[in-house]
């Protein structure tokens, strides 16, 4: 299995779901992807830069015969579907977790339509948007250990503290992309999303998800979480249904998936951050 991180982010967004992967047997690849993993973000680059880096990297750590399953977590989703739609790798499944199809979510406000202001006039170069509660996190005391752990350092497990304007240009870009291609998609595929996403609203994400062919794919709606479903709440049911991709269970087996819910008190941000979670290899 591998999954692909959210926008300008690390593998740690994966760092509450790694272990219960592994520990059913998923071998898990989160690859480093030149020019959209953490790095400087002052450096810019380009969508299709992002999608030629992970079919790169995907290409060097599973090569193009074997088969797989590809996710990916918001932009990530979307690097992960337009990987798939080249048609280069044998792909089982897509999981696309939380994609952006569209920002019309409860937490932006007036000044989010600015963006495009900055788009056109060329600045979005020099421009950062900073990340501010809710993070994408309903669970409160995973948001406290979040918003502690962006105070001290660039990112977190929920993404980076900043985010560059020319970062979100290029995954709105991105995003508009893939929507245009996945009526051509024959891979069979899963969205997650949640009825509680604050960037992205399920009627969006199910305007999306009813434009793909065939009757294999499927809309996982989720109730508890926020944006980062891979951190929050809902954590537990994503597992399960990666694994459910990955033909490790038959059924959605949410309650007896072992998560890292009783993080320890004394150092919680330890649980995002295991020493392979910084390199991304998993297997």
């Amino acid at each position: 299995m591998v999954l692909l991180h959210g926008l300008l982010s690390t593998p740690r967004e994966f760092g509450l779901i790694s272990l219960p992967l592994q520990s059913r047997g998923v071998e898990l690849i989160i690859p480093h992807i030149k020019g959209y993993t953490e790095g400087d973000r002052t450096r810019f680059t380009r969508w299709q830069e992002w999608v030629d880096a992970a079919s790169e990297a995907i290409h060097e750590q599973v090569g193009v015969d074997r088969p797989f399953v590809l996710g990916g977590l918001c932009t990530g989703g979307m690097v992960a579907a337009a990987v798939a739609l080249r048609g280069e790798f044998n792909v089982q499944s897509l999981v696309m977790m939380s994609p952006s199809f569209g920002y019309d979510g409860w937490a932006r406000d007036r000044w989010w339509g600015w963006r495009k202001l900055g788009f056109l006039l060329g600045v979005d170069r020099w421009i950062s948007i900073r990340e501010r509660s809710p993070y994408g996190i309903k669970n409160e005391k995973i948001r406290r250990w979040v918003e502690r752990d962006m105070e001290q350092r660039a990112s977190s497990a929920a993404g980076p503290s900043a985010l560059p304007l020319w970062g979100i240009n290029q995954s709105e870009r991105l995003m508009r992309h893939v929507v245009k291609r996945l009526p051509e998609l024959h891979t069979p595929t899963v969205i997650m999303t949640s009825t509680e996403d604050e960037i992205c609203t399920v009627d969006s994400v199910r305007r999306v998800f009813n434009t793909l062919p065939g009757d294999a794919n499927r809309l996982v709606v989720l109730e508890n979480s926020f944006h980062m479903i891979t951190i929050d709440n809902d954590r537990q049911q994503v597992t399960a249904e990666l694994l459910k991709c990955a033909g490790k269970i038959e059924h959605s087996a949410s309650e007896n998936i072992q998560t890292i819910s009783g993080m320890p008190s004394k150092s919680p941000i330890g649980a995002f951050t295991p020493p392979d979670a910084q390199t991304g290899k998993l297997a």
